[in-house]
């Protein structure tokens, strides 16, 4: 569950200017919002922290709420549900966010209008991260050849690899107005830090495991280390937002 902790963490630190301007935006008065599939709660102790909001969380998983509820006292409430069937009653939230999720449904259009349901009208629906894992950029060779086993390897778990670039659609094709969706940039600076690579090797050998053989996981690791050495590595996989707000 530590390993969990620490690449939701990660992932939040690519994404909070977002989360900081948008928040600061639209809300000042005390406000409810609903994280879905809030995973071990990063985001939404975050919010809660910072603005005077009221976080629910809900994921299905109910080892990672249970992590939730020890480590994150901020937030309100933790629920074991489904994002298809939100134990809420029609426009109960000012906000319903989502980070990294959309990926991993099959239905993401009936997801989607789940979270309409449960937000007020004049309300905000925000997909915070979403990545293209068909558009990504790796370099040299050696990474580039990773870069296609990951995505393969977590599309045979389930995931959809365009979800970033169709986000934009799906919440146009929801009813959604004033839709906004963006693209977050990359940036590279050389030295990189040991740390760094540590900690993304520390996902990569996550998304490997099960898919190549422990030997061969060690090998590429020990290429891509060569290569981020040398400053001549570089991974980049374009990850997309959207936020819309919710018809009256």
């Amino acid at each position: 569950m530590e390993f969990l902790d620490r690449l939701y963490q990660r992932q939040s630190e690519w994404t909070r200017p977002l989360r900081n301007f948008f928040f600061r935006q639209r809300f000042s008065a005390p406000f409810r919002v609903l994280d879905a599939g809030s995973g071990t709660g990063v985001l939404g102790n975050e919010i809660a922290q910072k603005y005077p909001a009221e976080v629910y969380s809900i994921d299905l998983n109910r080892d990672v709420l249970a992590y939730s509820r020890r480590q994150r006292p901020d937030i309100s409430f933790h629920a074991q549900a489904d994002i298809y069937h939100l134990p809420f009653p029609p426009r109960f939230f000012h906000c319903a966010i989502t980070h990294f999720v959309f990926l991993w449904l099959k239905h993401p259009q009936n997801a989607l209008k789940e979270l309409i349901r449960v937000t007020m009208p004049g309300g905000w629906i925000v997909a915070f991260a979403e990545p293209d894992y068909e558009a990504r950029i790796d370099y040299p060779g050696e990474t580039a050849k990773l870069g296609q086993i990951q995505k393969q390897s977590l599309i045979k778990r389930g995931i959809n690899p365009t979800m970033g670039r169709e986000l934009f659609a799906l919440f146009n094709e929801c009813g959604l107005r004033h839709v906004t969706s963006g693209l977050y940039s990359g940036e590279w600076k050389f030295p990189l830090t040991h740390s760094q690579f540590v900690n993304e090797w520390e996902t990569l050998e996550n998304d490997l495991w099960g898919y190549l053989s422990f030997e061969e996981i060690q090998s590429y690791r020990e290429k891509d280390f060569q290569n981020f050495v040398k400053g001549k590595r570089l991974s980049f996989v374009p990850t997309f937002y959207a936020y819309g707000q919710v018809q009256g």
